[in-house]
């Protein structure tokens, strides 16, 4: 796998994705909702179709997994781009400036690539294993911090049969009780990008999809952070919590996630 080439197809896929979502902000027509998904738009459907369409074109042997459908069923093959091509789809309907669009690079079962570019902020974060994170030209670094009780921390709530909400706001009320705060901007994909550049020192979700997190965990691996599922094993995509943070905040958030 040339992964300069990939670097270069997904940066372009997202930079195309970007003027899709500027040219429907606040000019939506058509929107829907997805049960237990929240809601979808023109908007999600068309940059999906850019994204998908740039990179079958550089790599059609790769299948290519979105949130809205637009992809190839995913075969036994362990590599395949994983996109969302608008992660804060409720924020982007209501004029809630913070969304992003996320394509990962899963191949050798492990992500390779990840970008993420975030319009109205004008970034765009990328990493390459083993080559560091980035934002723009600068590197990232999370934060480092000795007590808990200085940390920021990032989370989102998620609700259907599958998750405990009342689990959920357990967690949070500890939480709060212990640091300096905790922020939730629905977007769990930039709130990945700010742990890794050292904005938040720890972030915590139930119920995320493996495109919500492909590129965003390896821009906070990449960046010296630590990434587990609830019971502190390596984060798979298909795990339902992910914990991620610098070594004080995630040790700390792990201990309030875990059940008794």
């Amino acid at each position: 796998m040339d992964l300069s080439k990939a670097l270069k197809t997904a940066k372009l896929a997202a930079k195309e994705a970007r003027k899709v979502l500027e040219k429907y902000y606040g000019n939506l027509t058509q929107i829907d909702e997805k049960q237990h998904a929240g809601l979808v738009s023109e908007a999600d459907k068309e940059s999906e179709k850019v994204i998908v369409k740039i990179l079958r074109n550089e790599f059609p042997d790769i299948n290519v997994l979105g949130e809205e459908g637009g992809f190839n069923k995913i075969s036994e093959s362990s590599n395949m781009w994983v996109i969302d091509p608008l992660d804060g789809t409720t924020n982007y309907i209501h004029q809630y400036p913070y969304y992003c669009t996320s394509i990962g690079l899963k191949y050798d079962n492990k992500i390779q690539v990840g970008v993420i570019e975030v319009p109205l902020l004008n970034r765009t974060y990328w990493a390459v294993r083993g080559q560091g994170a980035f934002l723009g030209d600068r590197r990232l670094e999370v934060r480092k911090v000795d007590q808990f009780r200085d940390t920021l921390l990032g989370t989102g709530f998620f609700v259907s049969p599958k998750v405990d909400l009342d689990h959920q706001a357990h967690v949070f009320k500890k939480s709060i009780e212990m640091v300096r705060g905790v922020r939730r901007c629905g977007s769990a994909a930039l709130e990945l990008c700010f742990v890794a550049e050292g904005s938040l020192d720890g972030f915590w979700e139930y119920g995320l999809n493996p495109w919500d997190t492909a590129a965003g965990v390896l821009l906070i691996e990449e960046a010296g952070g630590i990434i587990t599922n609830d019971k502190g094993e390596p984060y798979k995509l298909e795990d339902n919590c992910i914990v991620a943070g610098n070594n004080v905040a995630h040790e700390n958030i792990l201990k309030l996630v875990r059940r008794p």
